[in-house]
């Protein structure tokens, strides 16, 4: 896959003629490092068994934008942990803007008309992709969304679920993406946990998309401008697990009312405002203890929390088991 690297002027920058990921020369699962000019990136590969995984975080110093040739159909998903882009993908639709907290489906995540990726910020995304005849034989039987997609692959057509709105994270997506990162397996168990970690994705995704195609978590009442401002919103939540903001201030940084918070927050998340906090903080709590290296004293800190005792009653609450347990 040829990728073309330009200044946000046009100006080339940097031409790579890269390589197809279906067959590569090696297993790849280690993290990666690049320091260019323009950027700084540390990438991590997995390829098993028909599917790809790539974590990617880049410090980008100038305003790229990257031009790539197009290849064929390889479905996939991308979710934005931090930072934003705008791509505009060969299957039509116009540009389209991500930022923190958002996903959605790809017919090709590794190719687009162009992917502009703006100066001055750290941008750390998450693109799974499968080869076409792994993801007709997963979608078999798989409901509605699955099927619909397998008939766009087959037919070599966009998927029409690129015509609605990006996708918010949930906590328990966020949370398998923290387990990939920190994947400490090698070999088959590092295959076969991945593969489990990936179809969980796949599967929250694919419910997600069947949610909004029934209506249940269509915004009503929000504008474009106001999803904006909760997705914001959401962003700053999280921003200080020691100090979040109180609902009021919430409202102030990001120009809604409470009321107009509270309810769109619900709409695009699927709980209240701080349940939503206090699930994030639990669902990371969980894989920073699974992770290791750290005690379950200095995990309770990370994640928020002021008090061994707290953390470790709303740990149990959650997981029906004390942290302790798990170390």
């Amino acid at each position: 896959m040829e990728t073309v690297y330009r200044y946000g002027t046009d100006e080339i920058l940097y031409n790579s003629p890269g390589e197809h990921w279906i067959t590569p020369a090696s297993p790849r699962n280690e993290w990666q490092t690049e320091n260019m000019p323009f950027w700084d990136v540390k990438m991590r590969e997995h390829y098993f068994d028909g599917m790809h995984i790539s974590s990617i975080n880049i410090n980008v110093h100038e305003h790229i934008r990257l031009v790539t040739n197009e290849q064929g159909p390889l479905p996939g998903m991308g979710f934005v942990k931090r930072g934003n882009l705008t791509t505009t993908a060969y299957s039509g639709g116009g540009p389209r803007r991500f930022t923190a907290g958002q996903h959605n489906v790809f017919m090709n995540p590794y190719t687009a008309v162009s992917t502009e990726i703006p100066a001055q910020q750290n941008l750390e995304i998450l693109l799974m992709s499968f080869q076409p005849e792994r993801f007709l034989q997963l979608a078999e039987h798989a409901g509605p969304v699955m099927g619909q997609l397998a008939e766009s692959i087959a037919a070599n057509k966009p998927t029409p679920y690129l015509k609605g709105p990006n996708m918010p994270l949930t906590p328990r997506m966020l949370a398998i993406i923290l387990e990939i990162e920190q994947g400490c397996y090698r070999g088959g168990l590092m295959n076969l946990f991945l593969q489990s970690k990936l179809l969980e994705l796949l599967a929250l995704q694919c419910s997600q998309l069947e949610a909004v195609n029934k209506g249940e978590t269509r915004p009503a009442g929000l504008s474009n401008a106001d999803m904006q401002k909760v997705r914001d919103a959401r962003e700053i939540l999280l921003a200080d697990l020691h100090n979040p903001p109180s609902l009021s201030a919430l409202a102030r940084q990001t120009g809604l009312n409470e009321f107009k918070l509270k309810s769109g927050f619900r709409k695009m998340f699927g709980r209240p405002v701080f349940s939503y906090l206090k699930e994030y903080r639990l669902e990371r709590a969980m894989e920073l203890i699974r992770g290791g290296g750290k005690s379950v004293t200095e995990v309770a800190y990370e994640t928020g929390y002021s008090t061994l005792q707290h953390f470790s009653n709303e740990f149990r609450k959650k997981f029906g088991l004390s942290p302790g347990s798990l170390k």
